[in-house]
C-alpha cells in the first residue's frame, strides 16, 4: 500500500524526505547464507557416512555361511541405516533455514515513509508531517515494535526541533507494544531485548508523540475502532474491529478538535462490513484540528 500527502494552496513545501525506516545497514544474509551451505555440506557428508556402513554391514552377511539368515539380517541392516539416515538428514535440514534476525525481518518490509515539510503562508511557520503506512506483521510483537521505534526515530530525527505530525495507518492496537513505542521511551512489556548496530533501544532518549484523537476525547482513549472488516479465509468467517490509524504529535501542537468515530457494537450489528456505499474503504477517516503553542 502507497501512502501520499497533500496539502492547501496557501502552504508551501519546503522540503520532501523519503525513506524506508526499516532499512538498516547490518548484513547478516552472507552468514546466514554461510550457515546454510555449511549445514547442508554436512548433511551430505553424514548421508555418505551412513550409505557406507549400510554398505559395508550388507557385504559383511552376504559373505558369511548361513546365506538366508545373513541376507535377512544385511537386509534389516541396510534399513536400520536408511532410517537413520533420513532422520540425521531431517535433523540436519532444519539447520539449512536459520532462523531471521531482526535485521533481516526488517528487510523484508519495503514500506516507505513520506516526510514534507510545509511553510505557512497566512502565519509564516514551518513544521513537517509525515505519512506510514506499518508494514502488517501483527503476529511478531518484536517486529512491530522495531518498526514503530525506527519510524518514530526517523521522523524526530528529520524533523530536528520543528513540529511533527506523524499520521498513517500503523497496524497497531491501543495495547500493542508498537503503540506503546510510539507513546513512551520505556521498553514494552513481552518484547525481547534488541539492539541496534551494537547500542540498545530502550530508554528511548526522545521526547514521544501523543496521540491527537486522545487528547482530543472525552475520556482520553483513542476511538473504539477505525477499520472494520469481515473476510472469509480458508472456509472461515475472520472479523477485525479495533482502532490501528492514528495521528501522533510532538509536543508542540494542542488538539482543538477531532473527528467522531460510530458506535462500534452498533456498526458491528448493523454494518455486514466496510466497506460499503456509504464508506468506501474498510478504514474511517480520521482528522483533527491542531494550533502550535
Amino acid at each position: 500500500m502507497g501512502v501520499v500527502l497533500a496539502f492547501p494552496s496557501n502552504y508551501e513545501m519546503k522540503d520532501c524526505y523519503f525513506h524506508r525506516p526499516s532499512r538498516v545497514r547490518v548484513d547478516y544474509n552472507k552468514r546466514d547464507i554461510a550457515k546454510a551451505a555449511s549445514a547442508a555440506s554436512e548433511s551430505r557428508a553424514l548421508m555418505g557416512v551412513a550409505a557406507a556402513i549400510c554398505t559395508t554391514a550388507g557385504f559383511s552377511f552376504s559373505t558369511g555361511r548361513l546365506q538366508g539368515l545373513n541376507a535377512a539380517v544385511a537386509g534389516l541392516c541396510a534399513l536400520g541405516a536408511a532410517v537413520g539416515t533420513y532422520f540425521v538428514a531431517s535433523a540436519l535440514k532444519k539447520r539449512t533455514y536459520p532462523a531471521k534476525s531482526m535485521e533481516t525481518k526488517l528487510r523484508d518490509c519495503p514500506n516507505v515513509m513520506l516526510m514534507t515539510k510545509l511553510f505557512c503562508k497566512t502565519t509564516k511557520q514551518e513544521f513537517w508531517v509525515a505519512n506510514y503506512h506499518m508494514p502488517c506483521k501483527f503476529w511478531d510483537n518484536d517486529l512491530m515494535a522495531a518498526l514503530a521505534v525506527l519510524a518514530r526515530e526517523k521522523a524526530l530525527r528529520v524533523a530536528r526541533k520543528d513540529p511533527v505530525v506523524f499520521a498513517g495507518d500503523f497496524n497497531a492496537t491501543p495495547g500493542s507494544a508498537a503503540y506503546q513505542c510510539f507513546t513512551s521511551n520505556e521498553k514494552p512489556e513481552g518484547i525481547g531485548v534488541f539492539s541496534f548496530k551494537g547500542a540498545p533501544i530502550f530508554p528511548l532518549k526522545t521526547s514521544p508523540f501523543s496521540s491527537a484523537l486522545a487528547k482530543g476525547s472525552e475520556d482520553g482513549k483513542e476511538p473504539s475502532f477505525t477499520n472494520f472488516a469481515r473476510r472469509e479465509f480458508r472456509g472461515k468467517e475472520i472479523e477485525f474491529c479495533d482502532c490501528i490509524d492514528y495521528i501522533f504529535i510532538s509536543d508542540h501542537w494542542e488538539v482543538k478538535q477531532t473527528s467522531e468515530t460510530p458506535n462500534k457494537e452498533t456498526t458491528m450489528r448493523e454494518v455486514g462490513s466496510y466497506p460499503t456505499d456509504a464508506q468506501p474503504s474498510d478504514h474511517l477517516p480520521i482528522s483533527a484540528v491542531l494550533a502550535l503553542n
